[in-house]
């Protein structure tokens, strides 16, 4: 039964479960700034209008940081070689 996913082979690179819950949370807080952004009032005074663009821009950053962590790599469980003379 194939789910879908495979495993890694040598070399390559995978994104780590935190990097993937850090990505989702960007996701989530960018949806919850456009939330608030629409309860602002068009005078700008109340507190979403304070709460929106700061939820908007952690979303934001969060993604890139999520992309840029450090992924993974499966390498072969190979010995080492060695150039000493026979």
């Amino acid at each position: 039964m194939n789910t879908g996913s495979r495993p890694a082979a040598a070399g390559e690179t995978s994104p780590g479960k935190r990097a993937l819950l850090v990505m989702a949370a960007g996701l989530a807080v960018i949806i919850a700034g456009y939330a608030l952004l629409k309860k602002v009032d068009p005078a700008g005074q109340n507190l979403y209008a304070v709460l929106a663009p700061i939820a908007l821009l952690a979303g934001y950053l969060l993604i890139p940081a999520a992309l840029f962590a450090r992924a993974k790599t499966v390498s072969k469980n190979e010995p080492q070689k060695t150039n000493l003379p026979e």
